[in-house]
Formats: structure tokens, C-alpha cells, sequence
């Protein structure tokens, strides 16, 4: 599973991240993890979910750090 933040979205756009999952592609706000558009199967929107949720604090300052143009900080992986 592979989670973006695109520095070209984030002056226009509700604070977000996208996943990859295989063949899959998602959108999910950072407020609420509610898919903002895509898809993915429901076990790895449940982990994404999970994730978001116990990273969300970093999730928005990297989402601040983007509207200030500085580097993103890395967040720690989902481990299952």
C-alpha cells in the first residue's frame, strides 16, 4: 500500500491523501478518512482507515508543511 500527499493540490483542495493498492486508487480527506473519490477492497480500506486515524496529527502538519513549502516528514508505516 503506498500513501501520497501531491504538493500541487494542497492550496486548492480539502486536506487529503491518496492510496495505491494494487490495481486500486483512493482518495481519503484527513479530517474524517472518508473517501473523497476511488475505490479500494474493503480489507485495505479498513487498514488505511486505521492508519489515518493513529496518524492524523502528522498527516495535517505534513498537510501545513505543504501550504508553507517545506519537505514532508515521514510517517511511520501501517504494520500488520
Amino acid at each position: 500500500m503506498l500513501v501520497i500527499m501531491y504538493f500541487r493540490e494542497g492550496f486548492n483542495n480539502d486536506p487529503h491523501i491518496h492510496v495505491r493498492y494494487n490495481e486500486y486508487d483512493a482518495k481519503f480527506r484527513i479530517e474524517d478518512f472518508e473517501v473523497m473519490s476511488g475505490k479500494l477492497p474493503s480489507h485495505a480500506d479498513s487498514l488505511i482507515k486505521e492508519w489515518g486515524r493513529a496518524h492524523q496529527d502528522e498527516l495535517r502538519d505534513n498537510w501545513s508543511r505543504i501550504l508553507r513549502s517545506e519537505p514532508l516528514k515521514k510517517i511511520e508505516p501501517l504494520v500488520q
